[in-house]
């Protein structure tokens, strides 16, 4: 009888200490998911915060581009009156070149804004008529 109970309570030790391991084990990896769900939740918010900073420096951009062409149609109107002469076509081109660089930039600025909303799946298209001449 001593020996089935020592026999027994062998058994049961063996298994309580292979219980505990197994818990052990199973809190580790609780406890590694929740470090890699924190990260996650960083990296995420750090993101969320890019996009945000990415979407407003756009809209700056887009701005400042916006009024340089303005500003340089604007000198090339009131260029005209003190010139005794029309520009040579060089010089005037070095009027016109940038105007089309800004207008790119604006036009690239717009096109990762809908790239973004693609990605983000908020992108909404809209049909527009358009008049064709």
């Amino acid at each position: 009888v001593d020996h089935v109970r020592r026999k027994l309570f062998c058994d049961l030790a063996r298994e309580l200490h292979q219980t505990s391991d197994h818990v052990a084990r199973a809190q580790q990896r609780i406890e590694r998911m929740q470090a890699d769900a924190a990260e996650l939740e960083r990296k995420n918010a750090s993101h969320c915060a890019e996009l945000q900073a990415d979407k407003r420096l756009n809209h700056v951009i887009k701005g400042r581009c916006g009024s340089a062409i303005s500003a340089v149609e604007t000198f090339n109107q009131l260029l005209g009156p003190y010139l005794k002469a029309d520009l040579p076509e060089e010089m005037a081109n070095l009027l016109v070149a940038p105007l089309a660089h800004l207008r790119e930039a604006i036009e690239w600025c717009h096109r990762r804004q809908v790239f973004v909303q693609i990605e983000e799946m908020t992108y909404v298209s809209r049909h527009t008529p358009v008049e064709i001449n």
